[in-house]
């Protein structure tokens, strides 16, 4: 093959670092992401419990898991792609913490966050409370800095990413339906 139709394909993550160019604080913001968090995950219609968040660069997603149960194998509880983030709020503004007035009562409304993400009329929501307020200040520069980058990727790197999620969820025997 010709080395001029040869196509290199560039990571998500090189991408996104390649973005940061010199901005030291926000690329430690990264790493802190892609290390994972342990935060309360407020649901609609059960109570709050703890989950470990990541950011995943390479299938460009946030992803969560029950509190210990890292390392075992386990596929994610969730995941939000992060290019169907339309905002994220800081605050105890959303349905999922008023369903939950007593464990709200007790979160500090300084490490409270809500990321607000779909592809339809009817956004979803994910209530979260960060251990304090400057973990809740990293994961919302964070998001918003990717939500920034998602134009700058290439349809094959989309396509990649897409495939790679694909292919993960056909292992996890999970059609998606």
């Amino acid at each position: 093959m010709a080395a001029a139709s040869m196509v290199s394909l560039v990571s998500s993550t090189e991408v996104v670092y390649r973005r940061l160019g010199n901005n030291p604080e926000l690329t430690q913001v990264m790493r802190i992401m892609e290390n994972g968090t342990g935060m309360t995950k407020f649901f609609a219609r059960k109570r709050p419990e703890r989950r470990s968040f990541f950011l995943k660069l390479d299938t460009f997603e946030i992803a969560w898991f029950p509190a210990g149960k890292l390392g075992k194998n386990v596929p994610p509880e969730g995941t939000v792609d992060i290019r169907e983030i339309q905002e994220i709020r800081k605050g105890k503004a959303s349905k999922d913490f008023e369903r939950h007035p007593d464990e709200a009562k007790r979160c500090d409304e300084n490490a409270c966050f809500i990321i607000l993400y779909g592809t339809e009329f009817r956004l979803k929501t994910l209530s979260l409370v960060a251990f304090g307020r400057d973990e809740r200040d990293s994961w919302h520069r964070g998001l918003t800095f990717l939500k920034s980058t998602k134009s700058f990727f290439s349809y094959p790197l989309v396509s990649q990413r897409w495939l790679l999620k694909e292919f993960r969820l056909l292992d996890r025997g999970d059609s998606g339906q």
